[in-house]
């Protein structure tokens, strides 16, 4: 089982006195603080075909990469090592490495101590234009497992770097990790890509967690999405914060949920009001079902609201159809105050009328 290292980390990045406090470091992103005169932070494809911040070095002939120094780590714990890295051409006379350092010791399997420890099998890339990932491992006091270093691409396994036994010594409680090139070619661009370290148990050497992102960073390389591009899909239930979701939902939140906007799908809509088949309930018939179930017709009770939720389709269209009733009662009650009022102003008028008949003389 893999755990991310998230502890405090200071960080600082390998250049002559470039100095950056970066926290944490796995799930690192790339960002302007990385720059420098021969590192720029780009965006360009990742491994995995997403567009991704990438670290891109042009080589000067001078050791130019990345370096995050002053790591802390715990020494009776073990921990992976691990990055991506691409070249645009062959340059065969070169040196590449990868690379772990102590200042209070690396014990190597023969019992030697060692300060450096290097995550890779030879001295160059395997090839260019292709994404490797460069895994090591240092195991931390009492572990007994052995774990294998390799070089892999998205396709799987490159080659092995070997079994590896190195452990921390008791003393050793930061360490720095990077990678760079002593390369004089200006034109062959080296990029990097998410390094990582992360605390490993129970002999846990694999790498399909790396090799397939969408795993979720659990270790065992499987996952319930699917992603493609920048969209990731799942056939499943979805619980935020909760451990179940009820059945017949697909996502059930506990807590509040923000957005911009929210649209429903809608397979019906209650226009249905204003045709002449409707039914519409007289008011007497309202008030007698306000009287006795204490609530409007078919909205539901308070008691069943709080018990089963509402439901936002349907809700919106029961209330457009009572907003669409009470427009028909008030068009209603417009008519019978205007049938009233002409009945009234008739009636005026023949009261008028029969009052001049009375006052004309004989």
């Amino acid at each position: 089982m893999k755990n991310y290292f998230s502890l405090g980390l200071l960080l600082t990045l390998f250049c002559f006195f470039d100095s950056y406090s970066q926290d944490p470091l796995t799930n690192y992103t790339w960002t302007s603080v990385d720059e420098n005169s021969y590192r720029v932070v780009v965006t360009g494809t990742d491994p995995f075909g997403n567009q991704s911040s990438l670290l891109e070095i042009s080589p000067n002939g001078g050791w130019t990469g990345f370096r995050f120094q002053n790591v802390t780590i715990d020494p009776n714990k073990s921990y992976r090592f691990s990055f991506w890295t691409k070249v645009t051409s062959d340059t065969p006379s070169y040196t590449f490495t990868g690379k772990i350092e102590t200042t209070n010791g690396i014990i190597t399997s023969s019992g030697s101590t060692t300060n450096d420890y290097y995550v890779q099998t030879g001295w160059a890339i395997p090839g260019s234009g292709t994404w490797y990932l460069y895994v090591g491992f240092i195991k931390g006091n009492g572990d007994a497992n052995s774990y294998t270093g390799t070089v892999n691409t998205t396709a799987g396994l490159v080659n092995n770097v070997g079994t590896n036994g190195h452990r921390f010594a008791s003393g050793t409680t930061s360490l720095h990790f990077g990678s760079n090139s002593n390369s004089a070619d200006s034109s062959n661009k080296i990029y990097y890509f998410d390094p990582r370290i992360e605390e490993v148990t129970g002999g846990d050497d694999s790498v399909t967690d790396l090799l397939n992102p969408s795993g979720g960073g659990n270790g065992n390389g499987t996952s319930v999405w699917n992603e493609s591009g920048t969209t990731a899909d799942y056939a499943g239930e979805v619980a935020i914060g909760r451990s179940t979701v009820p059945s017949g939902y697909k996502l059930a939140v506990e807590g509040h949920v923000r957005a911009r906007e929210v649209r429903v799908d809608q397979d019906t809509w209650p226009d249905f009001v204003f045709t002449s088949e409707y039914d519409l309930l007289s008011l007497k018939e309202v008030q007698d079902f306000i009287s006795e179930h204490g609530h409007l017709p078919e909205i539901p009770s308070a008691k069943e609201a709080q018990q089963n939720g509402t439901d936002l389709a349907k809700m919106d269209r029961l209330l457009l159809q009572k907003v669409e009733e009470l427009t028909l009662y008030i068009l209603d009650q417009e008519a019978r105050v205007e049938a009233l009022e002409k009945r009234l102003e008739k009636k005026k008028q023949g009261e008028h009328s029969n009052a001049k008949t009375i006052q004309k003389p004989e």
